[in-house]
């Protein structure tokens, strides 16, 4: 059961890192698409989708420790919590653990607030630029050769100002 414990806490402990590289990652990557730095879009876009995958292998190998854990106290895998089942566990590990799942909770905190400036960031930028359509062309007339040619600057002026 030692073992059990023991793993369960590395594996953790890793999942934690590596959110906290995902978060790191996101926060970046919306820097490079405020700044328009395609490069670094490309980059962190890569970066996030091997961290995904890692993360997906850790959750797995935690979750089939979970459930380890879980029957050898004769529980309900699916009917217990994470912090429920760190109650049950033991110094040196219960400490430890407290503290894991304490960081866990606060990083998907910062990931869910990221989340939800990410989605405000970017639903503000495409009302920009549909707005800076809508302002290129007469809402009439298709989107041709002729409209961007009779494009006037006054008239789209305004839309680099638009404040949100």
């Amino acid at each position: 059961m030692i073992l059990l414990w023991h793993n369960f806490e590395i594996i953790l402990g890793q999942e934690i890192s590596l959110y906290r590289n995902l978060l790191e990652i996101l926060i970046n990557q919306r820097q490079y698409i405020s700044s328009g730095s395609f490069e670094g879009i490309e980059e962190t876009a890569k970066e996030g989708n091997t961290l995904i995958l890692k993360l997906k292998v850790i959750s797995e190998a935690r979750l089939k420790l979970f459930n380890k854990i879980s029957q050898n106290y004769m529980l309900n895998y699916s009917g217990i919590t994470l912090s429920q089942l760190i109650e049950l566990s033991d110094e040196p590990y219960l400490s430890q653990l407290k503290n894991h799942f304490k960081s866990l909770h606060e990083i998907v905190e910062k990931l869910e607030r990221i989340n939800r400036s990410n989605y405000m960031f970017f639903s503000h930028s495409l009302q920009y630029i549909q707005n800076a359509i809508g302002l290129l062309i007469n809402k009439n007339t298709e989107y041709t050769e002729k409209a961007v040619l009779n494009f006037d600057p006054a008239l789209a002026a305004g839309c680099v100002d638009a404040k949100f």
